[in-house]
């Protein structure tokens, strides 16, 4: 199982998020099956490294269903050292969180695919034997096989100096359904991997690379993906911090992002109108839904989108009866044994 190391700044951000969630520590301890002990040298930084998918436990117990992209954006703007250089960060930001794929961009990569007359389980296969990690392998002796695929990994040279590679091994079914636009949504790393790669291939260099036409034809991915508004949250905050005017910081919102906007606002004014008819009452019902978003986020945005107004013009008692139903159903799970409920948590 992959290793993090656990830095002071990941310590931090697991404290500081499990408190401001209101989560006891003898709960995630229980949750990933450790000792409270564990907990307080964890977020003290006294604990070297973790299990990967124990870190993910962990932010999905203390993060409350908090949006991943949300929360990533928030790291990024509170923490002042290069989070690119730290493991957790990346794999959080370029592995975990799903982003969706502007289909203009895969417009672009069937085209490069085309005219460099290939084909989607070549590109699939070249990539998958991670060529550009070549000179890491030979000249510091690395077995990527005892590597977990597909997430970032910290290696130390015997002179003390680190450096972060990724080992990718891409489905084709997965690639083919993002190419067909059957999938509309990945990971950054895969889309990052496809453009890089075709770069390479573009330039026809199958051969051994210098790091600094290695690092070039990075930038140039980077900067790719950018034009199409597909970005890492690292970058988004980059490119956001050095945008001075309204107009700018517009400008680089993806589609997206633009519909994400309206949408919230749509959902504000439905609030306010309502706070307009009876504030008294809607600050009653907005205080029991904002208990709701602190005790499961994306549970209770599922619970709210509902197709209720498929009803359509039922009659004032049937919403009545319907309301009064889903009150018992609640009454119902609450009253459940203890061991059930708890049986699976996530």
């Amino acid at each position: 199982m992959a290793k993090v190391n656990v830095t002071k700044e990941l310590a931090e951000k697991i404290k500081e998020l499990r408190l401001k969630n209101k989560v006891k520590a003898i709960d995630l301890a229980e949750h990933i099956k450790k000792s409270p002990a564990f907990i307080s040298r964890l977020e003290n930084a006294d604990i070297k490294t973790i299990d990967y998918e124990e870190l993910i436990n962990i932010f999905k117990l203390i993060s409350k269903g908090e949006d991943l992209e949300k929360l990533l954006d928030r790291f990024s703007l509170e923490t002042d050292v290069e989070l690119d250089k730290q493991i957790w960060y990346l794999n959080f930001d370029t592995v975990e969180r799903k982003i969706p794929v502007p289909p203009e961009l895969i417009d672009y990569i069937n085209t490069k695919i085309t005219d460099l007359d290939l084909t989607i389980p070549y590109i699939v296969d070249y990539i998958n034997r991670n060529e550009d990690l070549r000179d890491l392998i030979e000249d510091h002796n690395i077995v990527i096989s005892k590597y977990e695929n597909n997430l970032w990994h910290l290696h130390t040279t015997e002179d003390g100096k680190s450096t972060h590679f990724i080992v990718m091994k891409l489905s084709l079914s997965e690639i083919k359904g993002l190419l067909e636009k059957k999938i509309d949504t990945t990971n950054y790393v895969t889309i990052q991997s496809i453009i890089y790669n075709l770069l390479r291939l573009e330039y026809e260099l199958n051969d051994k690379l210098s790091d600094e036409v290695n690092e070039k034809i990075k930038d140039n991915a980077v900067a790719t993906l950018n034009s199409y508004k597909f970005y890492s949250s690292l970058e988004k905050i980059k490119l956001l911090k050095n945008a001075s005017t309204e107009n700018e910081i517009n400008s680089l919102l993806s589609e997206f992002d633009i519909n994400n906007r309206e949408l919230v606002n749509d959902l504000l004014n439905h609030i306010s109108f309502l706070s307009d008819w009876n504030v008294k009452y809607t600050n009653e019902k907005m205080k029991l839904i904002n208990k709701n978003f602190e005790w499961d986020s994306s549970y209770t945005l599922t619970l709210a989108s509902l197709p209720f107004y498929e009803l359509n013009n039922i009659s004032k008692s049937l919403k009545g009866d319907l309301l009064e139903n889903i009150k018992k159903l609640i009454e119902e799970y609450k009253n459940k044994p203890e061991t059930e409920k708890t049986f699976e948590t996530y």
